[in-house]
């Protein structure tokens, strides 16, 4: 896994779990 990963995928990412909800 690497440090420096896109601040825009993790954004996107959260999103896609609220979603769940």
């Amino acid at each position: 896994m690497t440090i420096n990963f896109d601040k825009s995928k993790f954004v996107h990412y959260i999103t896609k779990v609220l979603d769940l909800f």
